[in-house]
């Protein structure tokens, strides 16, 4: 594997992760929200049963969040500049990963770094 195929993998392992996370996130903050219109159904509308509304949260929460996520996929260069802030490379990865199949005299001065 060349070192160009390791970052790409890489990155893509942290947009995985990412998206898992952020897609929880979300699913979490909808249910939240979800709950608290269904409290208030539940003090309109007494004879209403409250477990006829666990399958419409539950599932309302989960499209959300994957939605949530779907839409906000990170770019390749977010990832990598958020991995080189909280590693302190100081934009090592993101540099690598914008200047990825591009040619010239600074990439060269870059990979002789």
């Amino acid at each position: 594997m060349s070192s160009r195929d390791a970052i790409l993998a890489g990155i893509a392992r942290l947009r995985a992760r990412w998206w898992r996370v952020y897609a929880l996130r979300h699913a979490l903050q909808a249910l939240f929200y979800l709950l608290l219109i269904a409290a208030l159904v539940l003090l309109v509308f007494e004879d209403l049963a409250p477990a006829s509304l666990v399958a419409p949260l539950l599932g309302g929460a989960f499209l959300a969040g994957i939605g949530a996520a779907w839409l906000r996929r990170p770019s390749e260069a977010y990832l990598a500049k958020a991995f080189d802030d909280k590693a302190g490379l100081k934009d090592r990865v993101s540099s690598t990963v914008e200047l990825l199949g591009h040619a010239g005299p600074m990439v060269e001065a870059l990979k002789e770094q």
